[in-house]
C-alpha cells in the first residue's frame, strides 16, 4: 500500500507541478515512475543530489561564500526535493558524458533547493524563506525565476553572477546541450 500511496504522490507532483519551457505537463512514461522514489524530510543535509552520475555541483551558499575567480559562466540549477523532473533530469539528462563535458569544462555548477530555508546573501542583499504555497519558496529562487515557479528551472549566468538565460521545465540531453552552446554564444 505505501508503495501505491508514492506513487500517487509522485505522479500527483509530476502533473501539477513538473512542466515544460511552455508551461506544458510533459509525459512520463510508467517505467520512469516506477523509477521514482518519493524523498521524506530529513533533518541533516542531503548531499546526494550534488553527484549527478559524476558531474559534481556546488549548494549555491557554499559556491556564493568560496566565490572562485574564474572566467568560468554559472549554470544554477533550481530544483525541489519532491520535483520527479528535477530527479529525472539529475538520473538521465545529467548522466550524459557528452552533455558532462560541455557543463563541466564551460560552467560552475551550482544547486540551489528552492524551498531550502536557509538565509543567503546575494549581490548585496540578504534572501530567506518564506510561508507561500504548501511548502513556501526561497524569496531568491522566486526572484531569479521572474515569480514563475516551475521545476526545474535552469539559469545560466556570467562568472558575475548576470542572469543570461533562463530555461524551465525537463530538459533531454541535446535540449540542454543546444541551450548551453546558446548561452555560449551570448
Amino acid at each position: 500500500m505505501y508503495k501505491n500511496l508514492v506513487k500517487i504522490a509522485l505522479a500527483t507532483c509530476l502533473f501539477c507541478s513538473c512542466h515544460n519551457e511552455n508551461g506544458v505537463v510533459q509525459k512520463v512514461s510508467n517505467q520512469d515512475l516506477k523509477t521514482q522514489t518519493l524523498e521524506l524530510p530529513v533533518k541533516a543535509k542531503d548531499h546526494a543530489h550534488l553527484n549527478t552520475s559524476g558531474l559534481l555541483w556546488k549548494e549555491l551558499s557554499d559556491y556564493i561564500n568560496e566565490r572562485p575567480s574564474g572566467s568560468k559562466m554559472i549554470l544554477l540549477d533550481i530544483y525541489t526535493q519532491w520535483c520527479g523532473y528535477c530527479k529525472l533530469m539529475d538520473k538521465k539528462t545529467f548522466s550524459d558524458q557528452a552533455t558532462q563535458k560541455l557543463l563541466s569544462d564551460n560552467f560552475e555548477l551550482i544547486k540551489f533547493d528552492a524551498e531550502s530555508k536557509d538565509s543567503i546573501d546575494f549581490k548585496g542583499k540578504r534572501y530567506g524563506w518564506r510561508s507561500d504555497g504548501k511548502k513556501g519558496i526561497h524569496e531568491l529562487a522566486a526572484e531569479l525565476m521572474d515569480g514563475k515557479l516551475s521545476y526545474p528551472t535552469l539559469i545560466f549566468m556570467d562568472k558575475d553572477l548576470k542572469t543570461i538565460r533562463v530555461s524551465r521545465g525537463y530538459k533531454n540531453p541535446s535540449a540542454l546541450t543546444q541551450e548551453a552552446e546558446m548561452a555560449l554564444r551570448i
